[in-house]
């Protein structure tokens, strides 16, 4: 047998730190010019203090806000450490400015140790751009609930008079009475 000869200290490396994280906002699907707060999680479960930098990088929002943070175009930066076990929330807002060629809205929340490392991990929220009715839809819709609601009446109205029971009176009492076996 071959002997394997084991790593040497230029090999070994130190393993990055496990941290977790996640953004939400409450919504499914905006229009243009709604108020948005997402609310972004980070979780440290180490053993050991961590600094670290959050950035959410937005599509279609402005009017950003957030406290204790750096804010520059379309993007939120956090710096602060962690403690070991701990997790902080941090809080953003903004209203959307939902353009006609975008299908979603995307907020994308990232974790970084330092500025020229690559992200420990992201998390995404994507909101659906609804499109706001127009003044043609909204009167169609009221036009068909016009129309199905006569229809209902005048179908409400034949039906009673269609099926309507005759009514009891001492002729017809007497009349049905004789003619039963």
């Amino acid at each position: 047998m071959m002997k394997v000869p084991a790593p040497g200290a230029d090999h070994l490396q130190t393993a990055t730190p496990l941290m977790g994280i996640t953004i939400a906002d409450d919504a499914s699907a905006v229009v243009d010019g709604q108020p948005l707060r997402y609310q972004i999680t980070v979780h440290n479960p180490t053993d050991t203090d961590t600094p670290i930098t959050v950035r959410v990088t937005l599509s279609s929002v402005t009017n950003l806000q957030a406290d204790e943070a750096t804010i520059v175009s379309n993007a939120v930066a956090w710096k602060n450490t962690l403690a070991p076990g701990s997790t902080r929330t941090y809080t953003l807002a903004g209203v959307a400015q939902t353009p006609t060629a975008a299908p979603d809205l995307a907020a994308t929340a990232c974790i970084y140790l330092t500025a020229d490392t690559p992200a420990l991990t992201c998390a995404t929220d994507l909101d659906l751009i609804a499109a706001p009715a127009s003044d043609r839809t909204r009167t169609m819709a009221w036009l068909a609930s016009i129309v199905l609601g006569l229809l209902s009446v005048i179908g409400a109205i034949w039906l009673d008079r269609k099926i309507r029971p005759e009514l009891l009176t001492p002729d017809n009492a007497a009349h049905s009475y004789l003619e039963q076996p």
